[in-house]
């Protein structure tokens, strides 16, 4: 059973128990009436182990406690003096000062903690002790009624004790403290980050401190969080080193996405944003879509998988119709759907300022595909477009071949990994010319129409369902073009024969420029050239001898000559039985010699740094 001092103690600081606001929802209380019948019940009531604030937490009936102290200080007071050197501060950095909840918390990260409850209620029950006269009075008083208006008087007395000099505040900053530390509207991104992070009891990331007085931070796959978020937004909003954030894979969701707001909204150095795989979901893209409307400095933008609906794009695209920078986009890896590819497809008309757009592994399909195919023929300012991985099927190519054949700017086209098909049928083994004029003619007049474009450098439509020989029928008709403006065909994917590889060469043998990649994995001449090298000198490393010497058989032309001949480096690659690929063999002698005289390639090119061998 508690005494007396016990039961108005618990009373006495009902704000601290709870938190504070107190809720026990419902109805509402009054401290001084309970105070008086709990001081009444108190000689006459039974023996009973149930304290009043037991009671009230087990009552059928919820409450709502109205605290009887008063607030310790109020920051909204009037009468407050400002600290002059305060003043100052303040008065210089209006302009740069963004009044926030970020900013707020970034500026008041070197302050004191608020006392927990405990310390509140020691500190109370200390001013108790220490004032003997109060506590005598107190004593004196018989009255149930003047001992509870007593107690009410002593807590409105206490609060002195611990109220603030006005003189030493402003707008609740300990101005004491700020002398020491300078406000933290001085301090480094560094030390607002780290700060931030102590007050939201997270551990900061060796990254972000690395990255700071940088120009990139790359977080990719950290895993930050709503929280790291929040500590990285108060460290960013001020910050004018970083201009590009790379957040993907942190699982930042909706919540996140709030702090993220903060930096598009008031940071205008950053201009690349990487926010990709964050489950951003609608509510965070509808935050995202608001706020980067407005920030006219973004120039890039990456939202792939972030589960985004055809509904999602459509709001986001709206809202960033009129952006007047952005250039870069990336929407890969979304649930746009056949309707999201209509929504793509009206907005790519009317956009005269995006270069790059990717909408890869969007599932676009059906309608949805004729309506991109269709825009870009009415685009005039995109340079590169990544369409693979969807569903556009033979029933496109028409439009899309078109489109290609009016639009004067597109450099770059992926149609990879996409439904088009060609079959080997018994009709194209009679008649191979229907696949180039016939009724199976949709993919080669797509080829002639890229291969002519006046502006289309890279076309990849590779690991599609084209049949190896319906390929070679359709290059080779390819070859006879004359005015091939295209650099690089990728056909990605093939299985050939190094017969029909061979062959492929031949039919560009007029088109130096021209090139065409087949096979399970796309290669250049460059990698070919490098693999090779290799392999020469791990032949070299294994058998003890100098490079020279496997292709010079005189002994005293081996230290004199800088040069080799085609035939000495393939007849030396023969005799060690050395393996290469014979279709891209004269393309990689032709590399390897460099701006050498044709037919000759200097030793110093196969020579390679000892670190790069792979034995």
């Amino acid at each position: 059973m508690l005494s007396n001092e016990g039961l108005n103690d618990i009373l006495e600081d009902a704000q601290s128990e709870l938190g504070d606001e107190g809720y026990l929802q419902d109805e509402e209380i009054n401290l001084n009436t309970n105070v008086d019948e709990n001081i009444r019940e108190t000689s006459t009531r039974p023996q009973t182990n149930k304290s009043t604030d037991s009671k009230l937490r087990g009552s059928s009936t919820a409450a709502r406690l109205i605290p009887s102290r008063p607030r310790l200080y109020d920051f909204s007071a009037t009468n407050l003096k400002r600290d002059l050197a305060i003043e100052r501060i303040i008065e210089s950095r209006k302009a740069t000062i963004i009044e926030n909840e970020y900013t707020v918390l970034a500026q008041t990260t070197s302050q004191g903690r608020r006392q927990s409850p405990h310390a509140r209620m020691n500190s109370v029950k200390l001013h108790t002790i220490t004032n003997p006269t109060e506590a005598e009075a107190e004593a004196n008083t018989n009255d149930p009624k003047d001992r509870t208006t007593s107690r009410q008087s002593k807590n409105t007395l206490s609060t002195p004790a611990v109220q603030l000099d006005n003189d030493k505040w402003d707008d609740g900053l300990n101005t004491d403290f700020d002398r020491e530390s300078i406000a933290s509207i001085d301090k480094s991104s560094l030390q607002i980050y780290e700060e931030t992070c102590k007050r939201l009891n997270i551990c900061p990331c060796s990254m972000v401190i690395r990255s700071l007085h940088t120009t990139k931070i790359n977080l990719e796959n950290y895993g930050l969080g709503p929280k790291g978020s929040a500590a990285l937004a108060v460290a960013l909003v001020r910050n004018t080193f970083v201009t590009t954030l790379n957040l993907s894979g942190n699982d930042i969701g909706n919540n996140g996405m709030s702090h993220i707001y903060q930096i598009l909204q008031e940071n205008s150095y950053i201009e690349e944003y990487n926010l990709s795989y964050n489950n951003l979901g609608t509510k965070g893209i509808r935050k995202l879509a608001k706020v980067s409307a407005a920030n006219v400095s973004l120039r890039s933008l990456n939202i792939a998988g972030n589960g985004l609906t055809a509904n999602d794009i459509n709001i986001f695209l709206s809202k960033i119709e009129d952006h007047p920078n952005l250039k870069d986009l990336n929407l890969s890896h979304n649930i746009l759907g056949e309707d999201g590819g209509k929504y793509v497809a009206k907005w790519l008309r009317d956009n005269n300022i995006l270069l790059n757009l990717d909408i890869s592994w969007c599932s676009i399909r059906l309608s949805g595909t004729l309506a991109i195919a269709e825009a870009i023929g009415d685009n005039n300012k995109l340079l590169s477009l990544d369409l693979s991985n969807n569903s556009f099927g033979n029933d496109s190519l028409d439009k899309l071949t078109s489109s290609l054949s009016r639009n004067m700017i597109l450099n770059f086209l992926n149609l990879s990994e996409n439904q088009i098909s060609s079959r080997y049928t018994t009709q194209i083994k009679e008649d191979p010319s229907i696949l180039l004029v016939g009724s199976e003619s949709s993919v080669y007049k797509l080829l002639v129409a890229v291969a002519t474009s006046q502006a289309l450098k890279q076309f990849q439509i590779g690991k599609n369902h084209l049949d190896a020989r319906c390929a070679m029928i359709m290059l080779e008709s390819l070859g006879k073009i004359e005015n091939i403006i295209l650099e690089e065909l990728d056909l990605t994917g093939l299985t050939l024969t190094l017969k029909q590889m061979a062959d492929i060469h031949g039919f560009f043998a007029n088109h130096p420029k021209f090139t065409c990649y087949v096979g399970p994995v796309r290669q250049t001449v460059e990698q070919f050239a490098n693999n090779l090298v290799n392999t020469i000198h791990k032949y070299c490393h294994e058998h003890q001898m100098n490079v020279a010497k496997l292709f010079i058989e005189d002994e005293e032309m081996i230290t004199i000559s800088t040069t080799i001949t085609y035939d000495e480096f393939r007849d030396g690659l023969r005799k060690a039985k050395i393996p290469f690929p014979v279709a891209q063999m004269e393309n990689m002698m032709k590399y390897l010699g460099g701006e050498y005289e044709d037919g000759a390639i200097p030793l110093s090119s196969l020579e390679v740094d000892s670190r790069k061998m792979m034995f």
